[in-house]
This record gives C-alpha cells, structure tokens and sequence, in this order.
C-alpha cells in the first residue's frame, strides 16, 4: 500500500519490481521497471521512481519499510520479484493478489471498498501530490503519464492537504 501511494504507479507495475533493478541507499530508493508496460512504446519506457527516505516518521519511509520487507521475506524468496506471498507455496503473487491485498488495506483503514477500489490509491496520491504543491510535470512523471489531460480528467480528485515542499512521494506522505 506505501509502495502504490508514493508512487502513484498502476498495479501492474508494483507488480513489476524486481529487486535486481532497484537501488536502496539510506537516502533513498530507486526503482527501474524493466518489463514492458501499458503505456510503454517504442523509445518511450517509465523513468526510473525514485523516492526519498521520509525521516520524519520510520513507518511512513520507503527505506525503511522495503528494507524490513526484503529482510523479513528473504527465507521464502523465490525469485527477485519484489513482492512475495504469505502462504505456502511461496511465490510472486499475480497482479490481482496484489490488487487484493490493497483492497484489503483500504478496508482495514476504514474506506469503502463498495465505492473506491485499488485504482483508487493511485487518484489519491496524485490528487494530494497536485494539492500539497507538487508540479503538474512531477506528478506526470511519477506516475507514468504523458498527457496532462489524462490526470485532469480522470485522477484529479478534491482532496485537503497541507502545503509543503517539492517532492512528490514526502509531499504525499505529509499530506495528513
């Protein structure tokens, strides 16, 4: 859930991270997709995501929390995707295990799942990046898209954020 709200990324490519292809520093996490997505064509590829460590609160910061996740699931690893599952046999799940386990969370958290789905993170991200100050061009960039309209018209949601600085994924993560 961290993961889709800091990047605004589709589950597709959540699903996508391999850790063969991502950099953790204690600074930082980059994320490079090498897999062919939706909206990949010729010369045109996702740029690489990187997302800043957020100190101001360790179970908020990406560092942190891929850095336990990996720790934690290495026993029952079986390839280098990211994300692993819970159950025996352990393995990558699909795409809509993913998309699953971010339903859950929304409905943990107490949104209604009847009503905002696992699409949903990503307009909620991009919405609270747009209103905590975050340039239109950022948040094109993080999340994959080339035409501005594209988020005006379908992802920019109403959202109350505070302002803040200029990154996207701190700027979400601020946005209380």
């Amino acid at each position: 859930m961290l993961l889709a709200l800091v990047t605004g990324q589709r589950i597709q490519t959540l699903h996508c991270v391999d850790l063969d292809f991502m950099k953790i520093t204690k600074d930082n996490v980059i994320i490079e997709i090498n897999e062919i997505l939706k909206t990949s064509k010729p010369g045109k590829h996702l740029s690489p995501i990187s997302l800043p460590a957020f100190v101001e609160d360790s179970r908020l910061c990406i560092v942190t929390v891929l850095n336990a996740y990996i720790e934690r699931t290495s026993a029952i690893r079986t390839s280098q995707k990211l994300f692993v599952t819970f159950v025996k046999p352990y393995h990558h799940p699909t795409k809509s295990t993913i998309s699953n386990w971010i339903k859950l969370v929304l409905k943990l958290a107490g949104v209604n799942t009847s009503i905002f789905k696992t699409h949903s993170t990503r307009g909620a991200s991009t919405s609270a990046a747009l209103k905590a100050g975050v340039s239109v061009n950022s948040i094109l960039k993080s999340a994959g898209w080339t035409n501005e309209s594209t988020f005006r018209q379908f992802y920019n949601r109403p959202v109350t954020v505070q302002e803040y600085n200029d990154n996207y994924s701190v700027r979400v993560l601020r946005g209380k």
